[in-house]
């Protein structure tokens, strides 16, 4: 039996936002999706950005089969960016995609679009990839990147360096924005919660990074730090947008050594230590409401720790569980009551545990499977944890892990019990393709199912969406409904538009 791909490199990031156009008579989910060509397969198949209601109606967007980069929702649902790519090469499809694998070269052009009121722009980008769109939360811009035929060779690849421009929607212009000198690419991107600034940390050189801090209309504000070593994957913004959290690298060679997490002031222009430099600080992130910020390190001499610090008050608790490996994937409820986290007690297999701030001790959520490479869903309410979980090795390989077939499962306050609700006949599910509706009534995911009739769920299989309703008490597991009878989903970043 074939491993289930984990990821289509080329799949569509979908982003869709409160107040969808397209969303009038309840929240609907948006995703991209392939249906069969002519001959019935997948290969000579078209694409559609699709919008689903979870009473079980389809509305087809646009389709095109050049469709193939990203898409994504204004904040106020009134205007769809998305890319399509330029050359046959898009249209084609493997089911079978290996999950390392990346799109071979030379790549072909991805121009950028938006449609508004049904009405699709001319192309805003005339040549290179356009990719990473990022809308301002205030809606009247939008981040990306742009990689163009930067070494004159005639064709992209990935010598070609990308180059971040800002997009100015009411007059579609596209502004590049000024980098530091000897900035090589490597740009990480993003806007504060309330769209007032973003951020932008580009590589100069081997272990040496700039970030800098931006105003909306594009100008630099301020240089955070350059000539530091970051780790530019763990700039987070705190969710007022009044601070921006990254970790400096303090060892020789710039990617090894000590980290170091660090606070950046909006208000005073100015970075603070909260933390001695440690080894392995990573999974940054912040409580909802912005009050506490968790991280994890080892203290030299110590095991593997959580820190979670209060910057109102200046102050840090830890917590270190007999027998813990690592955490992972640390995930704050929406009342920053609880931590759930990933961690292997020492057994071989990702576990999931919950961490009650402030409490002694933690609860022990899995047993038996393997949690691993799982995400970690909060229902809005807090009252369920959605996760995927591996209990069978049906690979064959001898040991149950990450890529073998899991179920989507839901821990339940108060007493935390754990239930799987994906129906039986769907348990190839993704592992991060399930997302709450706004309110919480609703449960989307994605999971792989017999659609050939062979009786085996293989990589020749369709990847389907299913919604579940809550209804107040969680239904079992055979209350799914199929949504795409018909089509395989191609993005699995599924998002609900309320």
């Amino acid at each position: 039996m074939k491993k289930v791909a984990v990821l289509c490199i080329l799949a569509i990031a979908v982003i869709l936002s409160p107040g969808g156009v397209y969303a009038r008579g309840g929240p609907k989910i948006g995703f991209v999706a392939l249906a069969p060509g002519p001959d019935g397969s997948l290969e000579t198949g078209a694409r559609s950005l699709i919008l689903a209601s979870p009473d079980g109606g389809i509305e087809t967007v646009f389709e095109d089969w050049k469709l193939g980069a990203e898409a994504a929702w204004s904040p106020d649902g009134d205007i769809l960016a998305y890319v399509t790519l330029q050359s046959p090469y898009a249209g084609g499809y493997s089911p079978d995609f290996d999950l390392f694998s990346a799109p071979p070269e030379p790549l072909p052009e991805a121009r950028l679009y938006l449609m508004e009121n049904g009405q699709h722009s001319p192309p805003l980008t005339e040549t290179g990839f356009a990719a990473n769109l990022k809308w301002s939360p205030r809606g009247d811009a939008i981040l990306l990147t742009l990689r163009e035929d930067t070494d004159g060779n005639g064709q992209l690849t990935y010598d070609d360096h990308p180059l971040p421009y800002l997009l100015d929607v009411s007059s579609r212009a596209l502004i590049p924005i000024q980098m530091p000198s000897g900035a090589t690419g490597g740009f990480y991107m993003g806007w504060a919660p309330d769209g007032s600034a973003f951020h932008i940390a580009a590589e100069l050189g081997t272990g040496e990074w700039w970030l800098g801090l931006f105003s909306p209309d594009g100008g630099l504000a301020d240089v955070i730090t350059e000539h530091d070593a970051l780790d530019a994957t763990a700039i987070t913004w705190a969710p007022d947008g009044s601070a921006l959290a990254y970790v400096r690298i303090t060892g020789a060679d710039g990617y090894t050594g000590p980290r170091q997490v660090m606070i950046y002031d909006l208000e005073t222009n100015e970075s603070r230590p909260i933390s001695e430099p440690m080894a392995g600080v990573q999974y940054i992130s912040w409580s909802p409401a912005g009050g506490l910020l968790a991280f994890v390190a080892i203290p030299e001499g110590g095991p593997v720790t959580l820190f979670i610090f209060n910057p109102g008050a200046d102050s840090m608790i830890t917590f270190a569980g007999p027998d813990m490996l690592y955490y992972s994937r640390l995930a704050f409820s929406p009342d920053g009551r609880w931590i759930a986290f990933l961690s292997d007690p020492g057994e071989g297999m990702e576990q999931i545990f919950l961490l009650e701030i402030g409490a002694e001790g933690f609860v022990r959520l899995t047993q038996g499977g393997n949690a691993e490479l799982s995400g970690l869903d909060w229902s809005p309410d807090g009252r369920y944890l959605a996760f995927t979980y591996a209990t069978d090795d049906t690979d064959g390989d001898g040991q149950i892990t990450g890529f073998d077939f899991r179920s989507l499962m839901i821990a339940s306050a108060p007493d935390w019990s754990v239930v799987p609700v994906s129906r039986p006949d769907s348990e190839a599910v993704r592992a991060e393709s399930f997302a709450w509706s706004p309110g919480g009534r609703w449960l989307a995911y994605v999971a792989r199912t017999d659609t050939d009739g062979d009786g085996a769920i293989t990589s020749d299989d369709w990847d389907q969406l299913f919604v579940i309703g809550t209804g107040g008490d969680f239904p079992s597991r055979d209350s799914g409904v199929l949504l795409t009878r018909g089509m395989s989903v191609v993005s699995h970043s599924i998002r609900w538009v309320p």
